[in-house]
């Protein structure tokens, strides 16, 4: 029989126990109130407010929906089961549900944010950005309606506009981290490196715990020549003393079995099985693993699958989507899933659950193939690698202690899809080409500087440069100026996006790859090998900076490898003088790298599993087993 009063109480002792966190016993009485008195809106929504905040969504989604059938005209509902759909990337039902608010009161501010924002997550960006623009033209005084606006200018590659939208919400409210975050985000694909550290920074200064735009701020770094290795090391340091010590309190003994020769339980987590270098570097690697003593679990964090998340996700053993799941929830998943070793495959790059490893939910950690170094948390036990990223002397600036595979730290599955090697087109064209299809943030002016002086000493020498960026108006034009200001614009071509396929038929234009500094290629770089075009590389003192020479001397091409700028020079110079050279490697390159450790899977996956052995009784040897 419904007790209204007695639901009133215990709704009333269920939001003190709220305010006070503990969220159980509040969830417990809210529970009691709403067998009194069912039809109240307050207590589902505050029940669904509790399950949300403990990690429960699914729960938190039922409760918003039944406080809505109560309540039609409740505003919060509607508010609240949005986000929380959002939460778990269901776009297309936050929308629905933002319309639906909207009917009732088409003026509603907030909501039209809610509105443009989903559209945008949802794929659907011009409808955001006209949403956007709707509620700004109602409120142009709104700082959250400008930050949407600059999202959807974002996806929409529009970086100056999306950098005007993000400066208008931070005029407007000063205190805004996000719009400082994504400010951050603008200017580093504007290739603005120094603005985008200082709009991190400023985020972190108004919210200290703000890890993913620490994460950013350090990935960005990466191809900063202004920092030092050490300086790098020393940003890492200070990203685990921020966000890292604080959840080292969570840690749980562990229960693994100390046996050195039981079937390990390994766990790869990263938001990039997918299209992606981590996708690549995976491939080949799965379905080499010894079934009879190893067990692998993917933990993907990945919203959007792919042909090649199909395809990885058939060559685990368990395969779990953790889009949306706490960090408490996934770490006891780990933990229940008796994860031997847990490999980190983002380190500071989008998506990553760093913050996961932290905790340290299983007894060995390993960082692998998706970062360029050291992640800086004290929890993460190995970096693997190989001796070429990281030498002896490289091995004071990794928090982890490096542990290196013989041949290079991936391997390489070449896309089927591939064209086949072409002649050399200097011999029909009557020229060079040179090429860099890398991200344009990797070419700093002093990359344009020498590459510009190579053109110079070569008159009648091309260089062509590929990237998604060079398709948006004002990058090419800051790029274009650095080059007339060198006075070889004439000779430099510039080309956008376009599809991976087309990508690597535009290998059969170009004679000779140039590796941008300090942060050179990775993937880029095996796929100029395998598409026969020999790479120039400068190498230097940090992981980021050895990619090429780890990928080359795994193929057995070591002659483009180079220590100064000078050597860089003379032998691009070289190589263009010397045609019948250049067409004998072209020709031999991709049957080398095809019979070579780069690209034998089964070989990697043996040492790969070697290392783990390795890992694993050295951690049983601690137990005193």
């Amino acid at each position: 029989m419904a007790n209204p009063q007695l639901a009133q109480d215990f709704l009333q002792q269920a939001f003190n126990d709220y305010q006070r966190g503990a969220d159980a016993s509040a969830i417990e009485k809210c529970r009691i109130a709403l067998t009194h008195d069912n039809s109240r809106p307050d207590g589902w929504t505050l029940l669904g407010v509790l399950h949300r905040r403990t990690g429960q969504i699914e729960q938190a989604i039922a409760a918003y929906r039944q406080s809505i059938t109560m309540a039609p005209q409740f505003a919060d509902s509607y508010t609240n089961l949005g986000n929380a759909l959002r939460h778990l990337r269901r776009y297309g039902e936050a929308i629905a549900v933002y319309r639906q608010a909207l009917v009732m009161r088409p003026d509603w501010v907030d909501m039209g944010i809610n509105l443009a924002d989903a559209l945008r997550e949802n794929g659907q960006v011009e409808e955001s950005l006209q949403a956007a623009q709707q509620v700004i033209d109602r409120d142009p005084g709104n700082p959250e309606a400008w930050l949407v606006l600059g999202n959807a200018a974002m996806e929409l590659d529009r970086y100056d506009e999306a950098v005007r939208c993000y400066q208008q919400s931070v005029h407007l409210d000063p205190d805004n981290q996000r719009a400082y975050y994504n400010l951050g985000n603008a200017y580093r694909d504007l290739c603005r490196l120094d603005d985008s550290a200082d709009s991190y920074r400023r985020a972190l200064t108004l919210q200290p715990d703000f890890f993913r735009a620490h994460s950013n701020m350090l990935f960005t770094l990466q191809a900063n020549p202004r920092y030092s290795v050490a300086a790098l090391l020393a940003e890492h340091q200070l990203w685990e003393r921020m966000h890292g010590a604080t959840r080292r309190t969570a840690i749980q003994p562990h229960t693994n079995r100390p046996d050195r020769d039981k079937v390990l339980h390994i766990g790869y987590v990263s938001a990039d099985f997918g299209r992606h270098p981590v996708g690549f570097f995976l491939l080949p690697v799965l379905p080499h693993c010894d079934r009879s003593r190893y067990k692998i679990f993917c933990y993907s964090n990945r919203g959007v699958e792919d042909y090649m998340t199909q395809r990885l996700r058939s060559h685990a053993d368990v395969w779990r989507h953790i889009v949306g799941v706490s960090d408490e929830d996934l770490a006891q998943q780990i933990r229940a899933d008796g994860i031997d070793i847990l490999v980190d495959c983002s380190g500071h790059t989008q998506g990553n659950r760093l913050t996961l490893f932290a905790m340290k939910p299983a007894p060995v950690q390993a960082t692998w193939g998706g970062y360029v170094g050291t992640t800086g948390l004290a929890t993460m036990d190995y970096l693997i690698t190989d001796p070429r990223s990281t030498p002896p002397e490289a091995e004071p600036f990794c928090v982890e202690k490096p542990l290196r595979l013989p041949d290079a730290y991936v391997c390489f599955a070449p896309p089927d899809y591939a064209p086949e090697v072409t002649p050399l087109p200097a011999r029909r064209n009557g020229y060079v080409t040179f090429c860099c299809f890398n991200n344009l943030v990797k070419i700093n002016p002093k990359v344009v500087s020498l590459w510009s002086n190579l053109l110079r000493q070569l008159p009648t020498a091309r260089l062509l440069l590929i990237t998604r960026q060079l398709g948006v108006a004002v990058l090419q034009q800051r790029y274009r100026r650095w080059f007339s200001q060198q006075g070889v614009m004439d000779r430099v071509i510039f080309r956008g996006a376009m599809q991976h396929h087309e990508l690597l038929a535009q290998y059969g234009e170009v004679d000779i790859a140039l590796d941008p500094f300090p942060y050179s290629g990775g993937l880029t770089t095996l796929e100029c090998l395998w598409m026969g075009v020999p790479v120039i590389t400068l190498g230097g003192d940090r992981f980021a900076s050895r990619h090429s020479i780890a990928h080359m001397t795994n193929v057995g091409f070591t002659e483009g490898i180079v220590t100064d700028e000078n050597s860089y020079l003379k032998l691009a110079i070289d190589w263009a003088s010397r045609l019948d050279h250049l067409a004998a490697i072209r020709g031999s390159l991709r049957a080398k790298m095809a019979v070579s450790p780069a690209c034998d899977g089964a070989r990697f996956a043996r040492h790969l599993e070697q290392a783990f052995r390795h890992m694993w009784s050295d951690w049983c040897q601690r137990q005193g087993h």
